[in-house]
């Protein structure tokens, strides 16, 4: 299966769950159906339409439903802020509206004060195939970069 139908289908499979999307432009809070909020910031606009977005995927190992709050800065300047509830054993896909290339920080914050940041860069490659951030929540929080 191609890369691009498998996104397809898991996006497709995800939506039904209240998969966290977050509206165009604005900097207002928004709650999905199952109650978690996004704040997006910055320009939603793409300037390559035939490109996939970045998306970050948030995997819960642990017992307990988790408010995960993700930031993604770029020169300093904040892209996107959002808080998402991951139920315990789930995954859920967030859409930071990441369309551009560049160097940027992805900071994951949990309620019980832990934190993890990684800074990752975004090439062209990346924005033709969608390349995703993955992060996996266990004892420690680990995030990688799908290429």
């Amino acid at each position: 299966m191609d890369r691009r139908a498998f996104l397809a289908a898991l996006h497709a499979a995800l939506l039904p769950t209240g998969c966290l999307t977050a509206p165009d432009g604005g900097g207002d809070a928004s709650t999905t159906p199952d109650g978690s909020t996004a704040t997006p910031e910055g320009d939603r606009t793409s300037s390559t339409p035939d490109s996939d977005r970045i998306a970050i995927v948030v995997t819960n190992g642990r017992d307990a439903t988790l408010d995960v709050t993700l930031t993604v800065t770029s020169d300093g300047d904040r892209v996107y802020r959002g808080t998402v509830a991951v139920g315990a054993g789930a995954r859920r896909t967030v859409d930071p509206g990441i369309d551009r290339t560049g160097a940027y920080e992805l900071t994951v914050a949990l309620p019980d004060g832990s934190e993890s940041v990684r800074p990752f860069d975004v090439e062209e490659y990346d924005r033709r195939t969608g390349a995703n951030l993955i992060v996996e929540i266990g004892e420690r929080i680990r995030i990688l970069m799908e290429e």
